[in-house]
């Protein structure tokens, strides 16, 4: 068996210099074609991303540092084993579980505007991973299947004006419950052959009901031309799923060597299928764009 054991200390200089020691430990035990791993530790983080509330796959995400209070923290455990049934052929399977806390979020408000104010949340996450890789001299390819589950759970003050709590239970816009990766590559009469395959489940959105004005009634006011502020009427937090995604991918190369130097004809097809994959959607307007159609590229690339 194989055990390392490890104390990690951070010093973050934008936290006053604030400094935190995390545990590290690894096993490996190797049994012939089989082999067994475990792994545990603990992390911090001082950056984290916020991302627009009405874009629905967030698809742009503005980083910023932590306030000067505790830092994200992350309990990590993992547990694998490996399996190689012949020399062409590895399986490998891992299981994880990560407790989080002092996560920080954007604070949950109806006011159609992206908003830097900040709540706190916990939240776990476990999943599994499962890969079938073969290798030999004619075919590379696996395929991978992926598995999480993330939890969140915030307390905010007015949530229970919309929802009868002031604790939320809810998946994060980023939590992909299953995805899945093929690779296929080859080499036939001087041609590089690759073929990529890749699907994801839809991620979790905010949906909406609709929108309203809000007045503050301070005395007599003409409701026909008195100024309000728009809200607008969520569902809980997250409840919608997007679509789900899967796209094709196919290129090929071929080399040829002209003494001190070489030409390559690269050619590609991405989307094969022209699959209609959603990049981002405007949840107020519906409004939704796409990402690339069926496109094929062509390129040369020359040596010296």
């Amino acid at each position: 068996m194989d055990l390392q054991v490890g104390l990690i200390g951070q010093v973050f200089p934008g936290q006053e210099n604030a400094t935190f020691l995390e545990p590290r430990a690894r096993a490996v035990w190797n049994l012939g074609n089989h082999e067994f791993s475990a792994a545990t530790g603990v992390y911090h983080q001082e950056l984290f991303g916020l991302s627009d509330r009405r874009d629905a796959t967030n698809v742009f995400t503005a980083w910023r540092s932590a306030p000067r209070e505790n830092l994200s923290r992350a309990f990590h455990g993992l547990v694998g084993y490996r399996f190689s049934p012949s020399d062409n052929v590895q399986i490998s399977t891992e299981l994880y579980y990560k407790d989080l806390n002092n996560l920080y979020i954007s604070e949950w408000t109806a006011y159609p505007r992206f908003t830097s104010r900040l709540q706190l949340a916990d939240g776990r996450a476990y999943g599994a991973d499962i890969r079938i890789e073969y290798n030999s001299r004619l075919l590379y390819a696996y395929v991978n299947y992926g598995y999480s589950n993330v939890r969140y759970q915030a307390t905010q003050e007015t949530l229970e004006l919309w929802y009868g709590e002031e604790s939320l239970d809810f998946r994060p816009p980023h939590d992909r419950r299953h995805q899945i990766n093929v690779l296929a590559s080859t080499t036939l009469a001087g041609f590089d052959l690759n073929v990529r395959w890749n699907l994801g489940s839809g991620r979790p959105y905010n949906r909406v009901y609709g929108f309203d004005g809000f007045v503050l009634m301070n005395g007599i006011n003409d409701m026909f031309t008195v100024n309000d502020q728009q809200r607008v009427i969520y569902e809980r937090p997250f409840s919608g799923i997007l679509p789900w995604y899967h796209r094709l991918d196919v290129s090929i190369d071929r080399r040829f060597d002209f003494g001190g130097a070489a030409l390559t004809l690269q050619g590609s097809i991405i989307n094969v299928y022209d699959r209609q994959n959603l990049f981002a959607l405007d949840i107020f307007t519906q409004r939704r764009t796409d990402q690339l159609p069926f496109l094929p590229t062509f390129g040369v690339k020359v040596e010296f």
